[in-house]
């Protein structure tokens, strides 16, 4: 009993505020709306499954596909996001909280103790994607006509696969704490600096090697290495899709038991090893944490100089919260841990981006629309990419300021300039990333430098109505009474962002897609002129605008209000 000790706050904290909002017809109805919202996208989700398992079979004679694979490459992207976000949560959770001094004080054991916090960690990093990956996993059931066992089992073995996942965050957050502890962030934020650098310096070496020919057999290889990526034997991921496929289809079911073995193992290895590290290494990180929280409040401004002055030029309200903002990053352990993560997935990703090169092997006919389909796809996974930054860095930033938000509201700055100040501070950062990785995948299909330079016009565009939207909802769902800062990127308003985040990247896709496709043509070619081709491009290009403009200002000015209501 004493090891759900530690969850009965928070099982009474969502109880209590279930019951405030009954009691409130306005929020009673919001929540009905988010609620459709969310059913809306969750159908979706199974749709698109369908339709896309649909299009696969239709495929069947010319390349059979066993549906272990698809499962496997997106079950392989979740564990490494929840990797992540298991770290980020175990670092909040077992050094950074406010119920620490009490927990630590109180009479439970070391080993209750570690189980109640791998069970609060488990459940707060991984029920955000367990409501994306359940339609996806029905749809698969639906499509095959399983019976109703399928989908108990596939619920089943997602517990392990979501322990394992948070066992390896529990091991990462207490060995990197022993060893880098909080007054030293800033040569981890350094670590993640050259990290950039050498990762701009590979892309642009990738970029340049990119028009020099395609390379024929080697970049075959190389596909085929990336794609068979999710199959590695070592992952969970696959362990877990090939299981599942093994019920989808029984003629596959040949290793299924060794996996299903490999799978159980391992969660109790990892479960152990954590335990382990945590009983020979907590309380000496929690001890060198705690000493060391308050006294790494350097300034740290010497690479924030030129973009303060910048902002000065607008307003110097403007270049103070933008130092502050950043100074935080710069402090905070789990902000800059976070960032040096996924600047090394943005790496990872833009790495493997060289699997593009394969089209340049393929005939002139279908090259042209490989290409197409390959730098929309691009633009795609950079909008979700950046959206992940919103998430985990931009939608808390409001809640970030705590209980020093007082300090900003007597401030003689407009609660609407604040937010304007926080979109400016992030727009560049987010942005920057989205250049990156959209430019890079349009020039290493092979498109030309004026089609690359449209893409990073969509992923500008792009960025700012996700940014925009991110400031928004953290103002709309503000949270100040935070344990710790790691629960704000898995909460109810983090949800509703991502849902109106995925609706405003599948609308700003089309006009996008519609202005490079008709870049990509000559205007003899769709029978058009130049005046009107022109005027297409930018038609398509205005209507992105519009749409991510009209969005953000909407979510700036609808949370501004909603913060003004708190404080009356």
């Amino acid at each position: 009993m004493s090891k759900l000790l530690i969850l009965r706050p928070k099982i009474l904290s969502i109880r209590n505020q279930l019951r405030l909002n009954r009691s409130s017809l306005s929020t009673t109805i919001r929540d009905a709306v988010i609620l459709l919202f969310a059913l809306t996208v969750v159908l979706a989700i199974f749709r698109g499954t369908l339709a896309a398992l649909a299009k696969l079979e239709s495929f069947k004679q010319l390349a059979y596909l066993p549906p272990s694979q698809p499962i496997a490459l997106v079950l392989m992207l979740l564990f490494f996001s929840l990797v992540i976000t298991g770290f980020a949560t175990a670092l909040g959770t077992l050094f950074l909280a406010k119920d620490l001094e009490l927990l630590h004080s109180s009479p439970i054991s070391m080993r209750n103790f570690f189980i109640g916090k791998l069970i609060y960690i488990t459940l707060q990093s991984s029920w955000m994607p367990l409501i994306f990956l359940l339609p996806f996993l029905a749809a698969f059931g639906w499509a095959y006509n399983v019976s109703f066992l399928f989908y108990i089992t596939a619920v089943a073995l997602l517990v392990p696969f979501f322990l394992i996942a948070s066992s390896l965050g529990i091991i990462i957050a207490i060995a990197l704490t022993a060893t880098v502890p909080a007054n030293r962030t800033r040569s981890l934020l350094w670590l993640v600096i050259v990290l950039g650098l050498y990762g701009l310096y590979y892309v642009v070496e990738l970029v340049s090697s990119a028009g020099g020919g395609g390379t024929g057999v080697i970049d075959v290889i190389r596909s085929i290495a990336v794609l068979s990526a999710p199959q590695a034997i070592w992952l969970p991921s696959n362990w877990v899709a090939a299981i599942i496929g093994a019920i989808l289809e029984p003629r596959l079911a040949d290793d299924s038991a060794i996996r299903l073995t490999a799978l159980i193992s391992t969660t109790f290895l990892l479960c152990s090893l954590a335990y382990l590290l945590f009983d020979g290494l907590y309380l000496k990180a929690c001890s060198l944490t705690r000493n060391t929280l308050g006294k790494n409040a350097s300034s740290g401004t010497t690479l924030l100089v030129l973009p303060a002055k910048l902002f000065s030029l607008k307003s110097r309200a403007f270049s103070a919260i933008f130092l502050k903002d950043y100074r935080n990053i710069m402090r905070d352990l789990a902000q800059s841990s976070q960032l040096l993560i996924l600047i090394g997935i943005c790496l990872i990703y833009v790495y493997n981006l060289r699997i593009f090169h394969t089209v340049e092997s393929l005939p002139e006919g279908i090259r042209e629309t490989w290409q197409e389909f390959l730098g929309i796809a691009n633009i795609g996974i950079g909008a979700f990419i950046a959206t992940a930054m919103c998430t985990r860095f931009v939608f808390p930033s409001i809640s970030l300021e705590g209980r020093s938000i007082w300090i900003l509201q007597t401030a003689p700055i407009k609660t609407t300039d604040i937010l304007w100040a926080k979109f400016y501070n992030w727009i560049f950062s987010v942005s920057l990333v989205a250049v990156i990785i959209f430019s890079c995948g349009a020039l290493i299909t092979g498109l030309s430098l004026e089609i690359a330079t449209l893409h990073t016009a969509t992923a500008v565009i792009i960025c700012y109505g996700l940014v925009g939207l991110a400031v928004g909802y953290g103002a709309y769902f503000a949270n100040f009474n935070w344990e710790h800062p790691s629960e704000l990127a898995a909460s109810f308003g983090s949800l509703c962002y991502m849902l109106s985040a995925i609706i405003l990247i599948l609308l700003s896709i089309l006009p996008g897609a519609f202005a490079i496709y008709l870049a990509g043509r000559l205007p003899a070619a769709l029978g058009l002129t130049r005046i009107t081709w022109l005027a297409g491009i930018s038609c398509g290009l205005f209507l992105l605008f519009m749409i991510n403009r009209m969005v953000a200002r909407t979510a700036l000015t609808t949370g501004a209000r909603k913060l003004n209501e708190r404080q009356t």
